[in-house]
């Protein structure tokens, strides 16, 4: 990726991290494929704990419907806006999405990471 995309896409991340208080990471095929990549799969990582008591204990985070149904689908209603947001800062083809640790770790544990953001946050 080029500087600019570089700048835009950290600036859209600090965005992202600072709305849902979490870092945001790169993954999937963008890491080692670069601008040839089908698309930029960029995540906001939320602890378990968080993410249930928030949206709902969804198997794969995309069911729409259950109790959790409404807010569910405004989550997901506003991801798809934030990921127009970040096409159209960086003309990249970002695919972002909200997942809990779990659902990240399950889907990219053997695949590298890279944090996007630079917003610091304690740990505890």
């Amino acid at each position: 990726m080029n500087r600019w995309w570089t700048h835009a896409l950290e600036n859209w991340a600090n965005q992202i991290s600072a709305r849902f208080g979490h870092p945001v990471f790169l993954v999937g095929s963008a890491i080692e494929k670069g601008v040839n990549a089908r698309d930029v799969d960029v995540v906001c990582i939320v602890p378990d704990e968080e993410f249930i008591k928030c949206y709902g204990p969804l198997k794969g985070s995309y069911a729409l419907t259950s109790e959790w149904g409404a807010k569910t689908r405004t989550l997901w209603a506003e991801v798809g806006k934030l990921s127009a947001v970040g096409r159209r800062l960086t003309g990249l083809p970002i695919d972002f999405k909200v997942q809990s640790m779990a659902e990240v770790y399950e889907l990219f544990r053997d695949r590298p990471a890279v944090r996007l953001d630079t917003l610091p946050y304690e740990t505890d």
